[in-house]
Parts: structure tokens; C-alpha cells; sequence
């Protein structure tokens, strides 16, 4: 099954290195699953509805994964056996009728702001040669919400600067040129760029960010930086992430009155729908709400 996989993705089209990731994963969490029954790997004939059945069981029952978890996995394997039947490897799709248990409504995970400062004020106080790209990453992160692998791919030309550098717009590509979005850049964001640009290696590449080669940085250098400044603030690097930068800013844009299309709009959302999850509470809000409530009594 596993190597049918570069097929799949190229069948799902234009999708984020992260979502690449977790179909990935959760695929081979379902192959493992299969091959401690079965003794062997799955085949793509072994996709039955009786295989599906028995691997929620499995996920809700014996695993006890929480409703979110069952609930992707179960539909990394859907979009997957909707892959299958259309190249016509099976001839039915084993996983109409399977009921995907809701999960309750709820907000992505965002940071506190006093994370991000400190995050912010690790890398702008950092002596070594790299702070100024790395401060200027971290902010272009917060401050945009940008993904990391839009980060990545930026040029140099993406960055459009008014003549007397009083403005700035930031251009973000998405699905190899097919969309953008541009965005402006507060002051602070473009003082921290500016001075980037001052000890920015002169290389052939145009990439916005370089790496010590002097060539494009890839995603997992920048969340190796955000790991290092992430332990220099007494934080666990586990807990944050690039995407989380994003969805703090969705979320504090939100708070401080931001209409939803105008987040929409900075996010780079296609649809509303997407950035209206920033209007439901996280599961951390919920918590402290009522531990705010039970207070009171």
C-alpha cells in the first residue's frame, strides 16, 4: 500500500508539506495496525469494509484515541480509499457507511502573547551571526502568519518597498504561483527585515532567507530555529511551532477587532469557512474558563 503513496498525494494536487506529513502518518499507523493482525502489510484488494470497521474499533476501543485523532485517521483512510476506487484498484469504497464520530466544536491551539514576546526577545538579543535573519524570520512568522513553507519560498522581489522604504508589502505564493496574497508589513516587521537585508550574504540566490550555503533554507532549519530560542525562553519546544505563530495571530487579530473577512483576507484563506474556526474557543480556553467559574464559588 505504502507504495502507492507518491500516486496519492500526486492525485490530492496542491496540499501543505504538513498535511503530507499527517496522511502519511496516519497511513502507517493503519499499515502497522494491519500487519500485527495479519502478519503482513496491507495490499490495496485488503481495503474491505470489515477492515475499516474493525480499525475504529481498534482506534476508539483498544487504542482509546481521543475523538479528534480517530476522527482524521479515519478520514486520511476515506480520502485514500477515494484515491483507490477512482484508479480502479477496488471496486467498492470500503469506507461509505463507517460513521466518523464527531468531535465537539473547537478552536485551534494558539500561544499566549507573553510566549511570543519571549520567543521574540530570545532572537533579537541573540549575539550570534545568524540573529538578525533568525529575528527577522520569527517576525515575518508572527507578524504575517504566513506558513513555513511560504516562508521558505519567498524571493527577495516578493518583498515590495514604497520609494522611501516609508511601506512595505510582502507577496505570498501559494500551490506554485497559482494564488497570492499580499500583505502589508507593519513597521516593526520591516525594520527587522531591513536589517537583515544589511548582513544578507550576496549570493546567486534569491531566495528572501538563506541558509549558511548561502542557498534557501528549508522548514526544518526554521523550526530548529524556533526550537532554539524556544528552550532559551524556558519553553518546550513541543509546544511551539510555526503554525502555531499563525493561528496566535488569527486569534489576536480577532480579539483586538479584526473583522473575520479581514483575517480571511491576511490569512489568505480561500474560503471564510476556514478562518471562522478562529472564532470557536480552544479546548485551553474552555479549561480556563471554567476553572475561572469554579473560582467563583
Amino acid at each position: 500500500m505504502e507504495q502507492h503513496l507518491d500516486a496519492f498525494f500526486a492525485w490530492l494536487g496542491d496540499v501543505s508539506l504538513h498535511t503530507r506529513r499527517t496522511y502519511s502518518n496516519d497511513l502507517s499507523h493503519f499499515s502497522r495496525w494491519f500487519a500485527s493482525r495479519h502478519g503482513q502489510p496491507p495490499r490495496l484488494d485488503d481495503l474491505t469494509p470489515i477492515t475499516v470497521v474493525l480499525y475504529k474499533a481498534a482506534l476508539v476501543d483498544r487504542l482509546r484515541l481521543k475523538p479528534a485523532t480517530v476522527r482524521r485517521r479515519l478520514a486520511t483512510l476515506q480520502r485514500f480509499c477515494r484515491w483507490a476506487a477512482e484508479q480502479g484498484y477496488i471496486k467498492e469504497l470500503p469506507t461509505r457507511g463507517v460513521k466518523i464520530p464527531p468531535v465537539p466544536p473547537s478552536g485551534p491551539r494558539s500561544l499566549d502573547p507573553s510566549v511570543v514576546r519571549a520567543l521574540l526577545r530570545e532572537a533579537r538579543r541573540d549575539p550570534h551571526r545568524l540573529a538578525r535573519r533568525n529575528y527577522a524570520i520569527l517576525r515575518v512568522l508572527a507578524d504575517t502568519g504566513i506558513r513555513v513553507g511560504s516562508l521558505v519560498a519567498l524571493r527577495l522581489e516578493d518583498i515590495r518597498w514604497t520609494e522611501k522604504r516609508q511601506k512595505a508589502t510582502l507577496r505570498v505564493l501559494y500551490g506554485k504561483g497559482k494564488r497570492s496574497n499580499t500583505i502589508p508589513l507593519p513597521h516593526i516587521t520591516r525594520a527587522a527585515l531591513e536589517a537583515y537585508l544589511e548582513v544578507r550574504p550576496d549570493t546567486g540566490d534569491d531566495h528572501l532567507f538563506l541558509s549558511t550555503r548561502g542557498t534557501a533554507l528549508d522548514t526544518d532549519t526554521v523550526r530548529h530555529v524556533l526550537d532554539k530560542y524556544a528552550r532559551k525562553a524556558g519553553l518546550d519546544p513541543r509546544e511551539v511551532s510555526p503554525h502555531l505563530l499563525r493561528h496566535t495571530l488569527a486569534r489576536t487579530l480577532l480579539a483586538g477587532g479584526s473583522p473575520l473577512t479581514e483575517v480571511q483576507a491576511i490569512l489568505g484563506h480561500a474560503h471564510i469557512a476556514s478562518t471562522a474556526i478562529y472564532t470557536q474557543p480552544s479546548e485551553e480556553e474552555k479549561a480556563a474558563a471554567l476553572e475561572r467559574a469554579a473560582g467563583e464559588y
